[in-house]
């Protein structure tokens, strides 16, 4: 048991893409852990609702590891008790109305971090290659969450309760746009992925924005701009795109 449990942890270190962190020693230096990932759980077809698409790993899902059986009743209540799966549930239910319609929501994975040895002081990430968002569990209230959001005024585009899934969210409508231009126009990903970002470094020179990203988005999103990591400066954008003209212009961009 012990040695499927460190395995467990090896994994969930490996699954970490895009992760929102920000180090309460120093809140101006963003930590973007880009490894090498493996296929862990797959999401075959989008959730058609909140409370399925929001499991508590490595419960949930149609699968239930720890017991061998499908659709484990036991870990499905246990699921639905868990304090953070509840708060995110409320947060899904919030935001669903200013989400993009064509917007598809994506499994989110509840996981104690802490426990499984992944940096305590990250609140989330996207995995891009399994479409799984994960959310750290040990944030499960709404005043634990906006004492991460506000540790450093600015920081951040969004300072309410919703800023983590919003952000989350963010990385994924990025990486689901620039897979759509590539199938479209029947290209590599890289190369879509080229056309969205030359699109964005358009408008903000255009725009002269380039030096005030930090005022009209957030310094999270500068600082991830002045690296040419536009994921990060979407991210932010999404979660202030129905109170922001730039970021919703940039936004905008994505679609075509």
């Amino acid at each position: 048991m012990k040695m499927k449990h460190r395995q467990t942890e090896q994994l969930l270190q490996e699954r970490f893409l895009n992760i929102w962190n920000v180090s309460k020693a120093n809140a101006e230096r963003s930590i973007t852990a880009d490894v090498n990932i493996k296929k862990l759980m797959q999401t075959k077809h989008p959730p058609s609702s909140i409370e399925q698409a929001v499991f508590l790993y490595p419960f949930g899902g149609d699968f239930c590891k720890r017991h061998g059986k499908t659709r484990c009743s036991r870990c499905v209540e246990n699921t639905r008790r868990n304090k953070a799966v509840r708060l995110i549930e409320r947060h899904l239910t919030a935001i669903q109305g200013d989400l993009p319609k064509e917007f598809e929501l994506p499994q989110i994975a509840v996981v104690d971090f802490d426990r499984h040895n992944i940096n305590s002081n990250a609140i989330g990430g996207y995995d891009r290659n399994t479409g799984i968002l994960y959310i750290n569990s040990k944030y499960d209230t709404p005043e634990k969450v906006l004492g991460f959001v506000n540790q450093t005024q600015g920081m951040f585009a969004n300072n309410t309760q919703y800023a983590p899934i919003l952000h989350e969210l963010g990385h994924k409508y990025y990486y689901d746009s620039i897979n759509k231009l590539a199938i479209s126009q029947g290209i590599e990903y890289n190369k879509a992925k080229g056309i969205i970002d030359h699109r964005l470094y358009d408008y903000i020179c255009e725009n002269v924005l380039d030096k005030s990203i930090s005022k009209q988005i957030s310094t999270y999103a500068q600082l991830h701009y002045d690296k040419s990591n536009y994921t990060e400066l979407i991210a932010e954008s999404f979660s202030i795109s129905g109170t922001s003209d730039v970021a919703r212009a940039l936004i905008e961009l994505l679609k075509g």
